[in-house]
């Protein structure tokens, strides 16, 4: 089940990649917003099926954003870059957005069908070797 939840991941991170690289928008990436500043405080790579299953929607959602842009940097150096461009876009960010659901929907699964001391961390480590 790993397996399926990782090339499901990668299928997903793929979408949002290639709509990212797509838009040919320019915009102000020097300022993240606030939401995603404080989502880099946050360890989500140690996350377990415990810290998932107490985590408010918002929360998850930052998970999912953080496994997305870490596969992509792991891909592609200037990922995040290039989503923020994208996200400048309105139906560029629904797709990426749609992504980021998906994502969080898979995220849910994986820890359904995982281990107890399964992590965040080893689903991202997984979906990366799928995808490079």
């Amino acid at each position: 089940m790993k397996k399926l939840c990782a090339l499901l991941l990668a299928a997903l991170l793929m979408t949002a990649l290639c709509t990212a690289c797509s838009s040919g928008e320019e915009a102000d990436t020097a300022s993240a917003s606030a939401a995603e500043q404080d989502a880099s405080k946050v360890d989500y790579a140690s996350w377990t099926k415990s810290d998932w299953d107490k985590a408010t929607e918002e929360q998850k959602t930052g998970a999912a954003r953080y496994m997305l842009f870490q596969i992509g940097e792991s891909i592609m150096p200037d990922f995040s870059t290039l989503v923020q461009e994208a996200e400048t876009d309105d139906s560029v960010q629904a797709q990426i957005e749609n992504s980021v659901k998906n994502i969080r929907d898979q995220i849910g699964t994986y820890f359904d069908d995982a281990d107890s001391g399964a992590t965040l961390g080893d689903l991202i480590e997984a979906a990366g070797t799928v995808v490079s």
